[in-house]
């Protein structure tokens, strides 16, 4: 086997650290009289924490998972109307929901400017397309390409063929 002699590039020579920034200082310790170990012991300690960030506790979304879907037939003209506001504030807020989400998933998509675009006038495919590459076509053929017309009907240009219509 033959080896192949590696030439490393020459090491870098410094001066050394100033002894000042090896070591670290810590800023004072805040931590709170009622937490500190001394006077609160473990489990008292692990107790008021679970209590005080509700761990073990059901979330909202918890909650309104183990609601009850089926609605009951009111018995009284007043609980029909009670009803009825709650189904109808419940859907107005899923669709403003849905509205939000909807604005937040084109920002992400196509930048902050997305919201502001408005929706196209038009169902038709092709008439979007068409309104699209007479508003942002900045590139032609007679910009420089050289431009030759297939016997197929294709505008052929640089390499790329272009459909004619």
């Amino acid at each position: 086997m033959d080896f192949h002699p590696v030439d490393y590039s020459a090491a870098i020579i410094r001066p050394p650290s100033p002894t000042s920034s090896i070591g670290s200082t810590h800023p004072v310790d805040q931590t709170s009289l009622s937490d500190q170990e001394d006077v609160c012991s473990h489990p008292e300690f692990d107790l008021k924490w679970r209590q005080k960030i509700r761990l073990g506790e059901k979330r909202e979304e918890e909650d309104d998972a183990e609601r009850e879907v089926l609605l009951t037939r009111p018995k009284t003209p007043n609980s029909e109307r009670t009803l009825l506001e709650t189904v109808l504030g419940n859907l107005h807020n899923a669709v403003n929901q849905l509205k939000e989400d909807e604005v937040f998933e084109r920002a992400l998509l196509y930048g902050s400017h997305a919201a502001m675009d408005q929706t196209p006038s038009s169902n038709d495919v092709d008439i979007i397309l068409q309104s699209m590459m007479t508003q942002k076509s900045s590139i032609s053929p007679s910009q420089g390409e050289d431009s030759v017309m297939d016997t197929n009907g294709s505008l052929s240009t640089a390499g790329r063929r272009l459909k004619r219509h």
